[in-house]
């Protein structure tokens, strides 16, 4: 199995390939039609001189309420449909991330691998519960954002933890913290370098909204989906590598040769589904 960052860019690698082709054309189509064919009042000039005069004064105490907010009941159709469809997104990621799991313990580890009907359900059920969490608890994120920040080599642990059928759904906040001991750094530095892949994505399309708008606004979701799946694949290798290698990289005394020879051999065995 092939062994390098690369890998996870190879979202079409899934068994069969049906499933993650049928997906990716439904997230792109979806993001296309809301960008083209929006719902509700894409006009926000009133709120951002409303918003550019209160920064220049520096004034907030007029701030009283969501009423006090210059903001149309269109205005907030269309930005509550944007947090849908992006949370279909993430949501979509979570799947490919099961899936993945799955489909690799059909071909190395048939009693492990979780059925479709209960990945389904779990899936389901993963997805209104995080709604619901996320509806009460997203006004705190841009206070305790560097928090998040901190733990996020873990929370993205947690769907994998759950949908893969190896805990419950409580048992996956503990079991986060527990498989990703040792690769707190690793899953640290590759989340950075998937950031650093999507900002040079976002200098190219704004070089190419230079050339055509129209063009730009229809290559962003192709490249939010490309990496959202992108992410989903390199949570199912790193938790199956966290399983196979518990605690990440050791230092061994004195080690045994065929210990450590297994261990080496185990270390470059990075799960790919598709692989033959």
């Amino acid at each position: 199995m092939r062994n390098s960052f690369f890998e996870i860019f190879r979202i079409d690698a899934l068994g069969k390939r049906i499933f993650v082709r049928i997906l990716f054309v439904l997230l792109i189509a979806l993001n296309l039609y809301f960008i083209f064919f929006p719902i509700g009042d894409t006009n926000f000039d009133v709120y951002m001189a409303w918003m550019n005069k209160i920064i220049e004064s520096g004034d907030y105490s007029s701030i009283t309420s969501l009423d006090s907010i210059p903001l149309t009941k269109g205005n907030y159709i269309f930005l509550g449909i944007s947090l849908l469809v992006g949370y279909i997104d993430i949501m979509a990621s979570w799947l490919y991330t099961g899936v993945f799991i799955r489909t690799y313990r059909l071909r190395k580890q048939p009693d492990k691998a979780i059925s479709i009907g209960k990945l389904i359900f779990r899936f389901i059920f993963l997805s209104l519960i995080s709604a619901i969490v996320l509806s009460i608890f997203s006004v705190f994120v841009l206070y305790l954002f560097l928090f998040f920040i901190i733990i996020f080599p873990y929370l993205i642990m947690f769907p994998a933890c759950y949908l893969s059928g190896d805990r419950s759904l409580v048992g996956s906040f503990r079991g986060m913290f527990e498989v990703t001991k040792g690769y707190y750094l690793t899953n640290s530095r590759n989340l950075s370098l998937l950031l650093f892949v999507y900002f040079i994505f976002d200098i190219v399309l704004e070089l190419l909204a230079n050339i055509s708008i129209a063009t730009r606004a229809a290559m962003v979701p192709f490249v939010n989906v490309f990496l959202l799946l992108a992410l989903g694949r390199y949570v199912g290798i790193i938790y199956i590598r966290m399983l196979q290698l518990p605690g990440g990289f050791r230092i061994i005394v004195n080690p045994d040769m065929s210990e450590l020879e297994n261990m080496m051999k185990k270390d470059n065995d990075v799960p790919t589904p598709d692989e033959e």
